[in-house]
C-alpha cells in the first residue's frame, strides 16, 4: 500500500541463471554517470513496465532489449516497494533461465530513456550486497528470498 504522494512506478527484475554457471546469477554494471542511481554498481536486470504491459511482458523486453537475448521466464520470486526521492519503486523480481546455446549476451543499444548496462558477468548471488546495502531494491529482495 502506497502512503506517499509520490508517484509508483512499477518495475521487473530478473535473476538469471543458466545450467552452464550453476549457482551464478547474471549480474550488470550500470552506467557510471550523473543522475544516475546506483552509479557504476552490479545489479540484477530490471526494467519499468510501461503502459499496458503486465510484469511478465516487461520482464521478456527487458531480457529481449537490454540483453539481447529470449529468456525462459519462471515464477516471481519477491515483490516489495521503496521510497524514492520522488517516487516510490514497486518491484517483482522473476527467475529466468538463460538457455545453455545462447552464446553470448548483446547489452542493448537503444536509448529510449532506459538504463542500458556497461557489462555483465555470472558471479555468486553474494556479489550483489554492495548494491543491496545502498539501497538496490532488486538486489535486496532478491538476497532475502534467497536466505527465506
Amino acid at each position: 500500500m502506497n502512503i506517499s504522494h509520490n508517484p509508483v512506478k512499477e518495475a521487473v527484475a530478473l535473476a538469471i541463471s543458466t545450467s552452464s554457471e550453476p549457482g551464478m546469477v547474471l549480474m550488470v554494471q550500470r552506467p557510471n554517470e550523473p543522475g544516475e542511481e546506483l552509479p557504476g554498481m552490479w545489479g540484477l536486470p530490471a526494467a519499468s513496465i510501461r503502459a499496458g504491459e503486465t510484469c511478465a511482458e516487461a520482464a521478456v523486453r527487458a531480457g529481449r532489449d537490454k540483453l539481447g537475448v529470449e529468456l525462459d521466464l519462471q515464477d516471481a520470486l519477491a515483490f516489495g516497494q521503496q521510497e524514492r526521492d520522488s517516487y516510490v519503486l514497486t518491484m517483482t523480481v522473476y527467475r529466468a533461465n538463460l538457455d545453455v546455446g545462447e552464446t553470448g549476451l548483446k547489452l542493448g543499444s537503444t536509448h529510449d530513456g532506459t538504463t542500458q548496462y556497461t557489462s555483465w558477468r555470472w558471479a555468486s548471488p553474494e556479489a550483489l550486497q554492495p548494491a543491496a546495502d545502498l539501497g538496490s531494491l532488486c538486489s535486496k529482495l532478491y538476497l532475502r528470498w534467497l536466505k527465506a
